[in-house]
């Protein structure tokens, strides 16, 4: 009969002349991409995102405002508005109202896309609804910021991005404990 010790010994030899099967190394791998690319990779961009300044890159005329009509919203919707300009009208997102006759600009700014402001200030600033029909040409501005909305890199693609990769890395994750126990593919 063997003594405690030599059993301890026996199973500690045993576990390590286990080699882990081709599918661990295999899953081993992919968790780790999916971690790199799928979790890291938007989570840096995010923070680079959201450390930059805001600037305008593009900017258009929308005339002169002439008056605005907001909407209620709904339980899924935020309160939309309706502005008129001197150029014809143009839906923002949440509320927005300026001095009649003050000058109005569409704005593309660099992390957040197309907005609506009153001349002189991006604090003023709305989100179009939409797209703009309008000319926009480059700012000043654009030749020092980096642009992440005109490279697909908006925080609610940033987002979805992430979101994507946790869940992805979730699953990895659950196959990489299944085959480690199990030791084979469920």
């Amino acid at each position: 009969m063997m003594a405690r010790s030599e059993h301890a010994q026996v199973a500690v030899a045993a576990a390590s002349a286990h080699k882990p099967s081709r599918y661990w190394e295999l899953f081993s791998v992919v968790f780790l991409l999916v971690l790199l690319l799928g979790v890291a990779t938007p989570i840096a961009l995010l923070i680079w995102q959201s450390a930059a300044t805001t600037a305008a890159v593009r900017s258009g005329s929308a005339g002169t405002f002439v008056s605005a009509t907001a909407s209620q919203g709904g339980f899924f919707s935020s309160p939309l508005t309706n502005v008129q300009t001197t150029g014809g009208s143009v839906v923002v997102q949440g509320t927005f109202s300026a001095p009649r006759g003050r000058a109005l600009a569409v704005e593309e700014l660099n992390k957040t896309g197309l907005h609506l402001c009153a001349v002189g200030g991006l604090a003023s600033c709305v989100p179009l609804e939409g797209h703009w029909a309008g000319q926009l040409t480059a700012t000043p501005q654009a030749a020092g910021a980096f642009d992440f909305v005109g490279h697909g890199l908006s925080s609610d693609d940033l987002g979805r991005w992430l979101m994507a990769g946790l869940i992805f890395a979730f699953i990895a994750f659950a196959w990489l404990l299944a085959i480690g126990v199990g030791g084979r593919i469920p």
